[in-house]
């Protein structure tokens, strides 16, 4: 399955000492989408949105262990028990017994050589699954301003898990111009950290156009 999208931007964060402001960058393939609103139950929204979050990270497919360096070593007892076997005669045993030493030898200097790239490999992985998330990501989550309310969907990064926020007007304090529609939003794993700075003494406001789906806190 293929999905495209195109964003003008790129999902952006920009925190000051009085403000923060965070564009979701909307998908220009569908129509132009816009909400301008200002939050009123700000702490309620913060901890649904978390709640959202998680289900766009989840990931519960079955992830194995890297088995390279036990295959190779099981490769190399196999064709050494094999040799074990084949070899019938006790004088033919007493010359394959120092060769496999020789030969166990090498095996363990050769896995001492790659180890440390073994190492490195599933560091870079460790790395890209703990600070470059966004990479994961297959389905970005979309947002819909409704006649009665504004939402979120999503999915988990393995497709079995299915999330819906609903933000009815009554959460707004005060809700200027829109218009309705649906579209993708850029979503990037920063955001999680950034929606945590909302608090209920703070003005939130929330802005979506063609150029990005903004919030502002002040």
């Amino acid at each position: 399955m293929e999905f495209n999208y195109a964003y003008k931007n790129s999902t952006a964060v920009s925190d000051r000492g009085s403000s923060t402001q965070m564009s979701f960058s909307p998908d220009t393939k569908r129509p132009p989408t816009y909400f301008i609103g200002e939050l009123g139950k700000n702490v309620a929204f913060r901890e649904a949105i978390s709640a959202l979050h998680d289900v766009v990270f989840s990931d519960l497919r079955f992830k194995p262990k890297d088995r390279t360096e036990y295959k190779q070593w099981r490769a190399n007892q196999d064709q050494q028990d094999w040799q074990l076997i084949a070899a019938q005669r006790q004088d033919i045993a007493n010359k394959i017994k120092p060769l496999q030493a020789e030969l166990t030898q090498l095996n363990q200097n050769r896995y001492q050589r790659l180890s440390t790239f073994y190492k490195a490999r599933q560091q870079y992985y460790n790395y890209l699954y703990q600070k470059d998330r966004d990479a994961w990501f297959v389905l970005d989550p979309v947002i819909t301003v409704h006649p009665d309310e504004v939402f979120f969907e999503c999915f988990s990064q393995d497709e079995s898990s299915y999330g819906r926020l609903g933000a009815s007007y009554e959460v707004f304090k005060t809700i200027n111009e829109f218009a309705c529609g649906t579209t993708n939003i850029d979503y990037s794993a920063a955001l999680y950290n950034e929606f945590q700075k909302i608090r209920s003494y703070k003005t939130t406001q929330f802005e979506i156009d063609p150029s990005g789906f903004e919030v502002k806190t002040t």
